[in-house]
């Protein structure tokens, strides 16, 4: 084998293993934005259909208010579950 193509091949070589962790890198970032994507398309969905539960909340307004109340509890705990979920694959795909 020549010099030349030695050469050419530790270069094809080195290459090969420096992209390997970019692509990988890159579909993490993919898979970590699809899901982050998904949870919120999935809040706001919920958000609206509360919302047009409240609009035509038909009981007492103390019941409308406590409706309401709830709606947003279990909006932000979904959001806080979310959040730390997706922490949590953040981490694990760091650690991998």
């Amino acid at each position: 084998m020549s010099t030349q193509l030695k050469m050419m091949m530790r270069l094809l070589a080195f290459a090969m293993l420096t992209a390997a962790p970019a692509v990988a890198r890159a579909d993490d970032d993919l898979k970590d934005d699809s899901r982050r994507d998904a949870h919120d398309v999935k809040r706001a969905v919920k958000k609206a259909g509360d919302h047009v539960a409240e609009a035509v909340c038909t009981g007492t307004e103390a019941e409308c208010a406590a409706e309401k109340a709830r709606h947003r509890r279990r909006e932000a705990r979904q959001k806080a579950h979310d959040k730390a979920e997706e922490a949590k694959a953040e981490v694990e795909e760091k650690v991998k």
